[in-house]
């Protein structure tokens, strides 16, 4: 299927954000900066993978249609919280992340956001050809 393909183009443009955008790539000899682009490639990581599965249990728009189980919903909201907790507070450095700019958060949130509209599409567009879904 297309989805894969899909999710690599989205992480070329994260690694190329945190390489040029945040000046990691001028820095990739020393060990914080390579924390901090860790932390981010996990951000990113964490968030597309726990969102899609929304995506893909149903062939409607998710949060429409046919909402998650309330167990789903927690599993994710806790997911992204404990997540976002290891980034955010001095835990990081337990897990070698370094601390991310508060630049990154807008950008990287609309890398994410395209790429869970790119998969919506391209899964209204497979389901319009096959007729089905998963």
């Amino acid at each position: 299927m297309l989805f894969g393909p899909l999710s690599s183009i989205f992480d070329v443009l994260t690694f190329l954000f945190l390489w040029f955008g945040l000046g990691i790539g001028a820095h990739a000899a020393s060990i914080p900066w390579q924390h901090v682009f860790q932390a981010g490639w996990f951000v990113e990581g964490l968030f597309t993978q726990t969102l899609i599965v929304h995506i893909f249990r149903t062939r409607h728009i998710p949060s429409l249609r046919t909402p998650a189980s309330a167990v789903v919903l927690l599993s994710t909201a806790l997911a992204l919280a404990v997540g976002g907790l290891l980034v955010l507070t001095p835990l990081r450095t337990a897990f070698d992340f370094g601390r991310l700019p508060w630049h990154f958060w807008p950008i990287v949130l609309l890398i994410i956001a395209g790429y869970i509209l790119t998969v919506e599409i391209s899964k209204a567009l497979y389901v319009r050809r096959t007729g089905e879904w998963l």
